[in-house]
């Protein structure tokens, strides 16, 4: 049972999955592939902190903070989430490949 899951690891999933794991909660994104749209960006020029930036530059950025924070935060990457249900005392999302994980809470973060 995790405390967040969170759908979709672009800016806005990276992002929350940072700020929850900094909570201490226990954590896990699924998503298909890092960085979503930002990674096709070639300048990002909009982001606080850098005059300019690769939108792959900051996906790896935004990946390695990620990975500061391993004690509470588990990435699942290459992951198609299919289902998403809720019951009485948590939500199910499953994936395409019939994984099934329980969460408290969950975060869409798909993009687009």
């Amino acid at each position: 049972m995790y405390d967040c899951i969170i759908i979709g690891a672009g800016p806005a999933g990276m992002t929350a999955a940072i700020y929850t794991a900094r909570r201490k909660l226990k954590t896990l994104v699924l998503a298909k592939d890092p960085g979503g749209q930002m990674v096709w960006s070639a300048d990002v020029e909009n982001y606080t902190g850098f005059t300019m930036v690769t939108g792959a530059e900051l996906t790896l950025r935004f990946q390695e903070h990620m990975a500061s924070l391993k004690e509470d935060l588990e990435v699942k990457l290459g992951v198609e989430v299919a289902k998403l249900d809720k019951n009485i005392t948590s939500f199910v999302v499953e994936d395409t490949k019939g994984n099934v994980y329980y969460s408290k809470s969950v975060i869409i973060a798909s993009g687009k």
